[in-house]
């Protein structure tokens, strides 16, 4: 048998593999949001939307296995912080994810954390009951900028306010740094 045909059929053993394998995975649930009132980004408009394999479609699908009724209620996209100083520890953690929760933020960006705060938040963030969160791992800064007055160099190991320490805070430093006026 010739390479060409080895690797023909051999392709074709593959797909034939994976369309099984494919087959055998659960369908997931279809469902239609009736009656609701959708942000198109001017103004509200009344539709129909649809959840087709985890994705939200206006395009109706052949089979539909729940219909949810919003009541007339808005709809709007999720929210996002991107730029805060949350979710680095576990301190108020909870309370805090309710209310971004509550608020509709669903995203978070950490522009400045520790490494020690983000491992002991990590356990509760990322997954479907909580927030999308997305750390620098660590802070860049100009000389006598923000973040700089909330890290002290103790022992030559960076310290927050807050007790978390960092090894990678980089301060810029120009030969002539600015002075402010108080």
């Amino acid at each position: 048998m010739t390479v060409r045909k080895t690797t023909f059929f051999g392709g074709m053993i593959l797909a034939l593999c994976l369309s099984v394998l494919h087959a055998q995975e659960p369908a997931k649930q279809t469902y239609a949001l009736r009656n609701g009132q959708w942000f198109n980004g001017q103004t509200f408009k009344a539709k129909t939307f649809y959840v087709v394999n985890g994705t939200l479609t206006e395009r109706k699908p052949a089979r539909v296995d729940e219909t949810v009724d919003l009541k007339n209620g808005f709809v709007i996209p999720p929210f996002g912080d991107a730029h805060c100083h949350h979710f680095d520890g576990t301190y108020g953690l909870d309370e805090l994810i309710k209310t971004y929760l509550n608020e509709g933020i669903f995203y978070a960006k950490v522009p400045g954390n520790s490494p020690d705060g983000t491992r002991a938040a990590k356990a509760k963030l990322n997954r479907p009951d909580s927030v999308d969160v997305l750390y620098a791992n660590g802070a860049l800064t100009g000389s006598y900028s923000h973040p700089t007055r909330v890290w002290t160099n103790e022992g030559g190991r960076l310290t927050s306010l807050r007790g978390a320490t960092s090894d990678r805070l980089v301060v810029c430093k120009y030969k002539k740094a600015p002075r402010r006026k108080v």
